[in-house]
């Protein structure tokens, strides 16, 4: 089965470049036999900058969030867990 690709209107008869913004296979390979550079058919919502501007403004951490206490499921102590238990009690006798 063929299908057509328009490059300069990102489009192919599969959709799949219709639909994602992303280069479907074909069009990755009309791109090569054109000798276009590929990364040139990427949607701008694709590109660094984008993304760096949708995550410029700083994510705050959620107030009167819990911090998990995680214990060691061979002896229950909380300064190691099961992998790096060593046989040793996890509390000091005085």
């Amino acid at each position: 089965m063929y299908h057509r690709v328009d490059l300069d209107k990102k489009t192919c008869s599969c959709k799949q470049f219709d639909s994602l913004a992303i280069s479907c296979a074909h069009a990755v390979a009309a791109s090569k036999y054109g000798r276009e550079p590929v990364e040139s058919r990427v949607d701008v919502l694709y590109s660094n900058a984008y993304w760096a501007l949708a995550y410029s403004r700083s994510i705050k951490p959620m107030t009167g969030a819990f911090k998990r206490c995680r214990t060691c499921s061979r002896c229950g102590g909380t300064d190691h867990n099961k992998v790096t238990y060593m046989g040793r009690p996890s509390f000091v006798m005085m």
